[in-house]
């Protein structure tokens, strides 16, 4: 039941989250002031869970400043647009925009920010454990691909 609530909650918390509410549990969060005086990062994605779900809860948890699709206005009519840009390296979506760089693919984005705000682990081991991590919830995202309607 913990697992349901949380589940329900989470789109609308995520909603919420963005400059003006850094954190989606609505307790303060503070941000190391070089993190705030960065332009924010943008993360595009489609209004679903899916993919764009993990970039959003790590930057979320990163600290850092960024911007999810309700901040951006980023709605699927804008997808072709997007597409037709050339920053999405494949074509498609999540894609992460910095002020450096477009980086496409849930797992690369995920590592970026991991990276970038120290979050990878602390040890050698650590970074393993969080790699075979993400590669099974990769495995277990493929495997519920086969039962979608």
């Amino acid at each position: 039941a913990q697992a349901s609530s949380l589940a329900q909650a989470l789109p609308h918390r995520l909603a919420a989250v963005g400059p003006a509410n850094p954190v989606a549990t609505g307790t303060e969060m503070k941000r190391p002031a070089a993190a705030m005086a960065q332009e924010p990062m943008k993360l595009y994605y489609f209004p679903l869970m899916a993919k764009g779900l993990g970039p959003a809860l790590v930057a979320e948890l990163s600290g850092l400043p960024w911007l999810g699709p309700k901040d951006l206005g980023f709605t699927r009519d804008d997808w072709p647009k997007l597409k037709e840009s050339g920053k999405c390296a494949f074509g498609q979506v999540p894609l992460l925009e910095t002020s450096s760089i477009c980086i496409s693919q849930c797992i690369a984005i995920v590592n970026y920010i991991g990276k970038v705000s120290g979050l990878e682990g602390a040890s050698v081991e650590d970074f393993a454990v969080s790699q075979s991590l993400l590669a099974e919830g990769e495995d277990l995202y493929v495997a519920m691909q086969k039962f979608q309607p």
